[in-house]
């Protein structure tokens, strides 16, 4: 649906013209919101973090920030960074690492930590 409705600005989705992100500034929205804000609470299984210091849409230090929040809370982080240019196109350096890291914690292999 993005690449449908790039642009759509959500006040034409409502009944009353209000955008999307004004509902989520009030109850009961605003609470589940800030609940599910990621770095609050940790995974309960291991996490290959993966992160483009060129992303484009969210800053590095956001994703290096995220690991470190997960490993203070006592999940097991694998932080890899790259320098895959865009948001999008660093998918694909990950996909490299993603499988053969799945493969191994489903075969029951301790999952490397950076943290």
């Amino acid at each position: 649906a993005l690449a449908k409705y790039p642009f759509l600005n959500s006040r034409f989705l409502t009944a009353d013209g209000r955008p999307l992100t004004e509902r989520l500034k009030r109850a009961p929205w605003k609470e589940v919101v800030a609940d599910q804000r990621l770095g609050k609470r940790g995974p309960a299984v291991p996490v290959l973090l993966s992160h483009s210091r060129n992303d484009d849409v969210i800053p590095f230090r956001v994703g290096e920030q995220l690991g470190k929040d997960w490993c203070a809370l006592g999940t097991k982080v694998k932080f890899s960074p790259n320098r895959v240019v865009g948001h999008i196109l660093a998918t694909a350096a990950t996909s490299n690492e993603a499988a053969p890291w799945l493969k191994d914690r489903f075969a029951g292999r301790t999952a490397p930590s950076t943290c």
